[in-house]
């Protein structure tokens, strides 16, 4: 059925010109059929339907379904927006954040309070809140931490800005100008407070365990041990070549205790060695990879097989011992090379395992391409196809490599190996669910500690930071005759709003809280802030209630950057989305055509018209 025939199926009688256009459309689809049958719709396929024109001319600017939004209803979109990202995102802030309860495509329930993981498994097809949330995400890939403050922030100016543009109170340059001198405001604010602390043991912990909400003191205790344990095996040329993220495999495993989680200096992977006389440990590895398997093989090239034919019964026998010999003399061949640990990438012939028991070396089979490239990555090997000749050059380094076990499971370490950027934390929980919150928290930990080491100053936590920010914007608005004072002093109210939200997630009155700390601050007590686990307003800096300074200030720089990118905008088109059915055919139409351009320049015919 063509596409015309679908729109006569529709409750609407066409007009003069509409009949014309359904019949230029069936030509047209003629047309296609005749030179390219690829291009017409399968049965499950749908082509996207095109703009109507009447009298030569469109129908409509807008693709059809097409949605345009401007003044006071775009200025309302962007307002109810940032509310709704305020909301999400209010209980996530602070030491006492609450957590979100997530369901992926699988059916895995996850429940976890951290941004990044949450929106790893919750889609957001808003534009404008993809906006907020991304100022956060890019914050906790580079520092950490901060990552819902930043976007919290953003949403908070955003929808205060939006409320003063939808009463007609400020233009929207106004708003921009207010935005621009906030961002310049807050970070003289910031660099006044901040000072330089020594980094200890003591303060990473301390800040380990008030930056991150855990489940219990034993999570704590154990995430800043690995978190130790892991920057002290980092140096700033591994940062270097890779973010500090990606330096760090995480595997788990179910247990009973969290306090079974090891960290592997190199790589580990949860395989069993295929004999029990094999040597466990080898020191001063050589590692050979290959890749298929040690067997030998039952076809040649792709497709043609190999048959035998047994005409008297020790013609078999002696065919099982070439096979044997010519495996084995394979693996003597490996080994004479200096390979004394090999990795194979599928199966492994028990016929060669007398020859590795006997040299004393390692032999370990079943390993997944994306194995097989780490394992090359950090060990230097070079994957070689079995049966090919081995040299001394194809082969990998490790200082040790081991079979252990952890939890009643069998894994092989691959420990100081030749390129050392890669860590592996192999996580034990009884809890799987709560495995990847806690992956997701040693992760943040590892970097914040790590922008910590590199910039040692801090300045006063639990929203004292806020407040003389907040005091800084209104102090410098009144001194404006403009409406953009108006638009400073809602923005200073969006830093206070952050202290409201701290104090209410911890429990303790906002009101009563915030009042407290603006008296404070007015005698000139600029350090004093919430302390969540006193319910009191004290002074920060004396309970190690602190904020990294560089933190901080990236937070607010993001989250004020991406609330003026929203203010900017005075109108925005929604596009109609695909249905299943356009969304495949598309899909499939464009991947004939890029193999067709792939054809023309494979055999040199890119002026042929096909």
């Amino acid at each position: 059925m063509s596409l015309a025939d679908e729109r006569r199926g529709r409750d609407f009688i066409p007009d003069v010109v509409q009949r014309e256009l359904l019949k230029r459309l069936d030509a047209g689809y003629r047309k296609v059929s005749e030179r390219d049958s690829t291009l017409l719709p399968l049965p499950h396929e749908k082509a996207p339907q095109p703009t109507i024109y009447k009298h030569g001319f469109p129908s409509a600017v807008l693709s059809l379904d097409a949605a345009y939004l401007a003044g006071g209803e775009f200025t309302d979109h962007v307002r109810i927006t940032a509310s709704w990202v305020v909301d999400f995102l209010k209980t996530m802030l602070g030491p006492y954040k609450m957590y979100k309860m997530m369901t992926d495509q699988r059916g895995l329930v996850i429940t976890s309070n951290s941004l990044s993981l949450a929106m790893r498994h919750v889609k957001i097809i808003n534009p404008l809140a993809q906006i907020l949330l991304g100022a956060g995400l890019s914050l906790e890939r580079e520092y950490g931490d901060h990552s819902v403050y930043a976007s919290l922030l953003a949403a908070l100016v955003v929808r205060n800005c939006s409320e003063l543009l939808a009463r007609g109170y400020v233009s929207r340059a106004d708003c921009l100008s207010a935005v621009s001198e906030a961002l310049r405001i807050a970070g003289e604010a910031v660099d006044r407070l901040s000072r330089e602390i020594t980094p200890s043991p003591h303060l990473e912990e301390t800040l380990i365990r008030r930056a991150k909400s855990w489940v219990s003191p034993a999570h704590a205790e154990k995430a800043a041990k690995i978190t130790r344990e892991i920057l002290g095996h980092i140096t700033p040329s591994h940062t270097a070549a890779k973010p500090i993220r990606e330096l760090i495999d995480f595997r788990t495993v179910k247990s009973s205790s969290i306090s079974d989680s090891v960290l592997v200096d190199g790589v580990a992977y949860p395989k069993e060695l295929p004999h029990p006389e094999i040597t466990k440990t080898i020191r001063g590895a050589r590692v050979a990879i290959l890749l298929g398997g040690l067997v030998m093989p039952q076809k040649v090239g792709r497709s043609l097989r190999i048959s035998h034919e047994w005409g008297e019964p020790g013609e078999m026998a002696r065919g099982h011992v070439a096979r044997r010999a010519l495996l084995i003399n394979y693996a003597r061949e490996i080994l004479e090379s200096g390979a004394n640990v090999v990795v194979v990438e599928k199966g492994v012939d028990e016929a060669v395992f007398p020859t590795f028991i006997e040299n004393k070396a390692m032999i370990i089979r079943r390993f997944s391409p994306p194995e097989v490239r780490s394992l090359a990555e950090a060990t230097g090997a070079k994957p070689t196809k079995a049966f090919n000749k081995i040299s001394r050059e194809d082969l990998g380094y490790a200082e040790v490599v081991e079979s252990r076990k952890i939890v009643n499971k069998e894994w092989v370490f691959f420990k100081g190996c030749k390129n050392r950027h890669q860590l592996t934390v192999i996580l034990a929980s009884p809890d799987e669910r709560g495995l990847m919150d806690f992956e997701e928290k040693i992760k943040s930990a590892t970097t914040y500690i790590h922008a910590v080491r590199g910039s040692p100053r801090f300045v006063p936590g639990g929203g004292a930071a806020e407040e003389e920010i907040s005091r800084a914007l209104t102090e410098y608005a009144l001194k404006l005759p403009s409406r953009v004072q108006l638009a400073l002093i809602w923005i200073a109210g969006a830093f206070e709003e952050l202290i409201s939200f701290l104090a209410q997630n911890a429990g303790a009155d906002p009101i009563n809280t915030l009042t407290t700390i603006r008296r404070e601050h007015e005698r000139g007590r600029t350090t004093h802030g919430f302390n969540a686990d006193s319910q009191e307003v004290s002074d920060t800096w004396d309970a190690l209630i602190i904020d990294h300074s560089q933190t901080k200030k990236t937070a607010i720089e993001n989250a004020l950057t991406a609330a003026y990118t929203i203010l900017r905008l005075d109108a925005g088109i929604r596009g109609r989305k695909l249905s299943e059915q356009e969304y495949y055919y598309l899909k499939r139409t464009r991947r004939a055509e890029e193999r067709k351009k792939e054809m023309r320049r494979d055999y040199g015919l890119e002026t042929l018209e096909i």
